[in-house]
């Protein structure tokens, strides 16, 4: 799935998918649930802990 695919679906901006996929940072747990629920998976499988 794109980004752009993936902002469309959750209403989160593919600037803001593009920042989340290249920088470890926290996230608010609503816009975890946004793309959890988007991607079929879990939070906490979206949060790389290391």
């Amino acid at each position: 799935m794109s980004q752009q695919e993936l902002s469309n679906i959750t209403g989160i901006t593919q600037g803001s998918l593009s920042r989340m996929e290249s920088q470890n940072s926290k996230y608010q747990e609503a816009t975890l649930e946004k793309l959890s629920v988007a991607l079929n998976v879990s939070p906490e499988q979206l949060v790389d802990d290391e």
